[in-house]
């Protein structure tokens, strides 16, 4: 029997690996993006997009009305049921990343705009969108709703590795965390699984994420070594990134405690591995674990 599935967030990054591969490996299911505007997505071909059991559905998840459209559309496709939804969408603004909570001292209305924005989409709209297809989750035969979450959420893994970054994504993705395990209580009796998993550190703006990896780990050298296995000055590197030398000592330390508490090889997962990885933790999910997080291992234990 096929499987229906819906994506938040899929017109990018993560959120397009996981429809573009769901489509692909399972022509027989009936996957679903939900995207902002269908004219974001320029990271795959038309050849890709070019699947006949994959849909685009437009809404801006953080308007509840959008939502419920959205919703009915879905209904519409799949006939009234929904097996899986992956909330992916998430707000993550690039230019307050390094921040720490007392960085908004001299700047109190970036604090409640990028707040505001993190709420909006990462905490609102993921419940105005998972409420509208709950009743369609209730009536699929997986039953599985799924939140990808950031081990910089969890809280035994920002105290242990001593970080303070990322203040904004990183709080309301704990909130959203905590209103996803109240979900697991609501709906365990239907037997809808509710799971949070963190996706590890995945390359999903190109060259940004990538280089960056390669700052914090290889800062110290004349060279660093790319994917390609060219070496790359690190002030070429350096001259053509977003990333600052002041975003690169911020970080740090985070990284460096991060690497002596928790295994990880520096290795950053391309969207498909990571996808792949996600899919294998959900199919193998049980209402044993509902209101868990859990990383792409699906552990606790390695988060990268």
């Amino acid at each position: 029997m096929p499987t229906s599935w819906a994506v938040t967030g899929a017109s990018r990054g993560l959120g397009l690996a996981f429809v573009l591969y769901l489509s692909a490996q399972y022509p027989n299911d009936i996957v679903i993006g939900i995207v902002r505007n269908k004219s974001n997505i320029t990271q795959a071909s038309h050849e890709q997009l070019d699947h006949k059991n994959l849909h685009f559905v437009e809404a801006d998840i953080s308007d509840s009305s959008a939502a419920s459209k959205a919703a009915d559309t879905i209904s519409s496709i799949t006939g009234g049921t929904l097996d899986v939804l992956i909330n992916n969408a998430a707000y993550n603004s690039p230019t307050t990343r390094p921040n720490k909570p007392s960085t908004f001292i001299a700047n109190p209305e970036l604090l409640k705009r990028e707040m505001e924005a993190s709420v909006a989409t990462n905490v609102l709209g993921t419940m105005f969108i998972t409420n509208c297809l709950v009743p369609l989750l209730k009536k699929g035969s997986l039953r599985k709703l799924i939140t990808i979450s950031s081990g910089n959420a969890v809280r035994n893994v920002v105290k242990d590795c001593n970080t303070a970054n990322n203040v904004t994504y990183a709080s309301t993705k704990a909130t959203l965390d905590h209103i996803m395990l109240m979900y697991s209580i609501e709906l365990k009796t239907d037997g809808i699984v509710v799971l949070g998993v963190s996706p590890g550190w995945v390359n999903t703006s190109g060259k940004e994420c990538m280089s960056l990896a390669f700052i914090l780990f290889f800062h110290s050298l004349l060279c660093i070594e790319n994917t390609y296995n060219m070496l790359v000055p690190t002030d070429f590197v350096l001259k053509i990134l977003i990333v600052t030398e002041e975003d690169y000592e911020k970080f740090k330390p985070a990284i460096d405690n991060f690497k002596r508490v928790y295994p990880w090889n520096g290795k950053i997962l391309e969207p498909i591995e990571s996808v792949k990885m996600i899919l294998d933790v959900i199919q193998k999910s049980t209402i044993e674990d509902t209101g868990n997080v859990v990383s792409h291992y699906g552990n606790q234990t390695l988060w990268l």
